[in-house]
């Protein structure tokens, strides 16, 4: 039996209302965002990131969620879509670290830019120096930093193993670690790869095989918090990983070709 796909009429509405929706983020961060404060930033991010997540049909089930967030707080998360993101803001607003490819992407990219992500190119050693004093400040100044250690994109049935540069920010500014496991299903609870952004897919076909599923749920799994003045980097990162991969049920695997194909141009 075909599993249900959506009407080519719905897909479109869905994609036409997408875009509609990034215009108006656009517009939310050009007219509102010199007037307020960070938390109003967050405020306008959540609900902004929500609605986008329901145009595309896609509901949160939270886990465990904090009933209250950390002063100074890393969200660790895996992953394997560009809608982590706006799960991970719809749920707790903060700000992203990125590849700095997203920067470049046409409308997309200055709206990402606007809401105050972090971009980093991994490749350069003295970037990630920099962007380790970034996020550092951004961490003592209280507001949350997410960030997907993979390096980039899963089909969400294996884990790659962390690289652990980024946490370092954390454990200097001595921040709360909450790792939090995302994981796509569909209408059924079936496990889906509809949402994935791996290999060679392009944005928009990613875009028009989340928009041809009649229903996607993301859950959003958060781990106990983890202190980093109670241990060393190398200890986090595996703590993290740990926790993930068992919340997920998958393996914890060395970041190659067995577990990813080519990494995407916009993969964080």
């Amino acid at each position: 039996m075909s599993r249900p796909r959506t009407s080519r009429l719905t897909r479109v509405t869905r994609i036409t209302r997408l875009v509609v929706h990034i215009f108006k983020g656009l517009y939310i961060c050009a007219r509102h965002f010199p007037k307020l404060d960070y938390n109003g930033h967050d405020d306008h991010i959540q609900r902004w990131s929500g609605e986008l997540l329901s145009i595309l049909s896609i509901r949160l089930n939270h886990q465990n969620a904090p009933a209250q967030w950390p002063e100074r707080c890393m969200i660790v998360t895996n992953h394997i879509s560009w809608v982590d993101v706006f799960v991970i803001l719809a749920s707790s607003p903060g700000v992203f670290v990125a590849k700095s490819d997203i920067a470049g992407w046409p409308v997309v990219g200055k709206l990402v830019s606007a809401v105050g992500t972090l971009y980093i190119a991994r490749e350069k050693k003295s970037d990630v120096r920099r962007m380790n004093e970034r996020i550092r400040e951004t961490l003592q100044s209280g507001r949350r930093v997410a960030i997907c250690p993979e390096g980039t994109t899963t089909h969400g049935d294996t884990l790659l193993r962390f690289h652990g540069a980024l946490f370092q920010p954390a454990v200097d500014a001595e921040a709360t670690l909450v790792p939090v496991a995302l994981r796509y299903r569909d209408m059924h609870g079936a496990p889906t790869r509809a949402a994935s952004y791996v290999g060679e897919v392009s944005l928009v076909s990613s875009v028009w095989s989340i928009a041809t599923e009649p229903h996607i749920v993301v859950d959003v799994h958060f781990a106990d918090p983890l202190l980093t003045t109670e241990s060393d980097r190398r200890a986090l990162v595996r703590a993290c990983e740990s926790v993930i991969s068992q919340r997920l049920g998958v393996e914890v695997v060395a970041n190659g070709l067995d577990a990813v194909l080519n990494r995407p141009a916009g993969s964080q």
